[in-house]
């Protein structure tokens, strides 16, 4: 839905906040498994009118949604589980982010990190020089994703950390330099 807001695909964005609202309210319970997540989305999207509602319900009355949530801070004291930090980004782009954490070595990565920006920032980054190779599930809430896919679903082995393989931080700095 974040991804969603230019003119064309407005009517796309108010059918997704019907969808998420409804599911949300009649099953909020079975929603509740994603965790912190939840109120991350949400916040991103809390100025869709439909959503909007839903959000300050949320806010002032959570119990309205599910006995089960009496404050905010339940569901912020919920870790979301690493598979739906994981299903933020494409198989394709997994494949590519774990070759780069655990083959390439710390002083050759900026060929590696172009490539990647050339194939998956091109809608983040307008002045790429390979647009013909855009993945097109490509949004700009991608690079955010990436950093918590990196952060909280790969765990390199020691024999990595140990090793000159690019760490992690650098990865992700190279990362925040990337957003806008």
């Amino acid at each position: 839905m974040a991804d969603h807001t230019k003119a064309e695909l407005q009517p796309l964005q108010a059918r997704e906040a019907v969808l998420c609202c409804s599911l949300l309210r009649e099953r909020c319970g079975d929603c509740l498994v994603i965790g912190r997540d939840l109120v991350r989305l949400l916040q991103d999207v809390s100025g869709v009118a439909q959503v909007s509602r839903l959000w300050q319900e949320l806010l002032c009355k959570p119990t309205a949604l599910s006995p089960q949530l009496t404050s905010l801070a339940v569901l912020l004291a919920r870790r979301t589980p690493r598979k739906y930090i994981q299903a933020r980004i494409t198989p394709q782009m997994e494949i590519h982010l774990l070759f780069i954490l655990n083959n390439v070595k710390l002083g050759t990565e900026k060929w590696y990190q172009n490539w990647f920006a050339d194939r998956y920032f091109v809608a983040v980054l307008p002045n790429s020089a390979h647009a013909s190779h855009h993945d097109p599930d490509t949004s700009p809430t991608i690079i955010p994703d990436i950093i918590r896919y990196v952060c909280c679903v790969h765990h390199p082995p020691n024999h990595i950390l140990c090793s000159d393989i690019i760490p992690r931080w650098v990865f992700i700095a190279w990362l925040l330099r990337c957003v806008k």
